[in-house]
């Protein structure tokens, strides 16, 4: 999508590739090239903030804070049914 638009995109896209983008080369490219855009998306996402002063090394500390942020919410998540199904399992093999 953000190769294929950056050149006449939709204020939809802009704001999907703000929110979503998980590199820092691109983030600070889209930042850069979407500035106000990028300064109304920045309140919610770190990386954001990094990306606009065009800082790799801040951007992609942000974005493996995002990446560990979701590993650890997609474990909670699980927890619960992979302990339900444990108990399933073993109350099968008793």
């Amino acid at each position: 999508s953000y190769f294929a638009n950056r050149d006449a995109p939709t204020n939809e896209q802009v704001q999907f590739w703000l929110g979503e983008l998980r590199t820092a080369e691109l983030l600070i490219e889209c930042a850069a090239l979407f500035p106000a855009e990028a300064h109304a998306c920045s309140a919610g996402r770190a990386a954001i903030t990094a990306a606009m002063r065009a800082d790799v090394g801040a951007t992609e500390a942000a974005l493996e804070a995002e990446q560990a942020r979701e590993r650890e919410l997609d474990r909670a998540y699980w927890a619960p049914l992979r302990a339900e199904l444990e108990l399933l399992r073993r109350s099968r093999n008793g």
